[in-house]
């Protein structure tokens, strides 16, 4: 079942797993490829339709035993099972796993 709750820029829907809410790829940054590229971020655009962030988004692209497939060093005993990781210039997005929503801090 989707959990959906309105952020700053738009709302988003996420999971829960294990009793943990997550939103995972959720932008907090606009791209900064092309003409953008080293210089420093803008915030995200706003959205107007409900974004899924159900799954991770993209890392900088990088190389290394985390995204190569070949990686001879890489050791599943010793790192666990992996994941494929996209890679792409837009990556500044956010995972997110919190135990509740919307909850208030008591004064103390």
């Amino acid at each position: 079942m989707d959990t959906i709750v309105e952020t700053t820029a738009g709302k988003i829907a996420g999971t829960m797993e294990r009793r943990v809410f997550t939103f995972k790829g959720v932008p907090y940054g606009a791209p900064t490829g092309g003409s953008r590229r080293f210089l420093p971020p803008l915030p995200a655009a706003p959205w107007t339709k409900l974004k899924y962030c159900t799954d991770y988004g993209p890392i900088a692209p990088q190389t290394g035993p985390l995204v190569d497939c070949a990686e001879a060093a890489f050791d599943e005993r010793v790192m666990g099972i992996r994941r494929h990781l996209r890679q792409g210039e837009d990556c500044l997005v956010l995972n997110i796993w919190t135990p509740g929503l919307g909850d208030k801090v008591k004064d103390q």
